[in-house]
């Protein structure tokens, strides 16, 4: 990629939205690890595969795998 559009592409960014974003998702592992810590495996693993959140997981939501992995075994079953 030339210098030039890389550039362009970061002039284009708009910094507060990718700050947010970065929060948001960091705000999000810091829950992951607390109930992972705390034991509470089915809320984690809900989380972990976007079925209530998004923010647990983009692409777990985006395609809707949170359901279809419920489908398979419950959540306590997901991290085995």
């Amino acid at each position: 990629m030339e210098i030039e559009l890389v550039k362009k592409y970061i002039k284009a960014l708009d910094f507060s939205k990718v700050i947010d974003q970065y929060n948001v998702r960091a705000s999000m592992s810091a829950n992951l690890n607390k109930l992972i810590d705390e034991g509470r495996i089915n809320e984690y693993a809900e989380l972990a595969v976007g079925v209530h959140d998004a923010g647990g997981n983009y692409s777990a939501r985006e395609h809707q795998l949170g359901p279809k992995f419920s489908l398979l075994a419950p959540p306590s079953q997901f991290l085995r």
